[in-house]
């Protein structure tokens, strides 16, 4: 457990939008951080995800944080997600999500072992709760300052993984680093967070004799 306040950097990686959810869970936090007796401050930035959480990394070692937490825009967050995971006290530990496209899959993954695939997704079992994974998403994930400090730039990248044809994500890549340097990655699956994103729904009509 932590033994004095943390000073939290919440960093917020916009993209082109900024969805209704996540404004209610965010200003929800404005008013339950500070009664909690946590210092934090938003920086907000537009452009490349990758680009734009290294940035948000700089400015944090910049000042006297104790953690980073990221809050993605198209989340909704649990109340107190950010005094539960700071009451966890570990290197890197985040919220439960799927992603936020059909067909939708865990966000989590745990070491494998296979040849050229080295992390499987993971499903939460009953009795989940306080699990270490292999890596968890960014969207709802604190990080200790000397986690950052003991890794370098770019601490978020796409890494080409030439099997597969394909790339592993900047979150996916920074916990795999993190876990190579001895840092320890856990998911809360009792903070069940909110993945917003967008259908297209077509309309139909039965129209007699069509």
């Amino acid at each position: 457990m932590t033994t004095s306040p943390a000073k939290v950097f919440v960093g917020i990686p916009l993209s082109d939008s900024v969805h209704s959810e996540f404004f209610r869970t965010f200003f929800s936090a404005q008013y339950l951080l500070p009664q909690e007796g946590i210092s934090y401050v938003e920086f907000v930035k537009w452009g490349n995800v990758c680009k734009n959480r290294n940035d948000i990394v700089k400015k944090f070692l910049e000042g006297d944080y104790s953690h980073l937490f990221f809050m993605d825009s198209d989340m909704r967050f649990p109340e107190f997600t950010l005094s539960r995971l700071l009451a966890h006290d570990k290197d890197v530990v985040g919220g439960y999500y799927t992603t936020k496209i059909n067909p939708f899959r865990s966000t989590v993954l745990v070491e494998n072992g296979r040849p050229g695939i080295s992390e499987l997704t993971y499903n939460p079992t009953t009795g989940d709760y306080l699990k270490q994974v292999g890596a968890i998403a960014t969207g709802c994930m604190l990080i200790k300052r000397h986690v950052l400090e003991g890794m370098k730039w770019p601490w978020f990248w796409y890494r080409p993984e030439h099997d597969r044809q394909e790339f592993a994500s900047e979150d996916v890549t920074f916990c795999d680093e993190a876990r190579a340097r001895g840092f320890e990655v856990w998911c809360d699956f009792s903070l069940c967070c909110g993945h917003v994103g967008h259908m297209v729904v077509s309309p139909f009509v039965d129209v007699e004799g069509a």
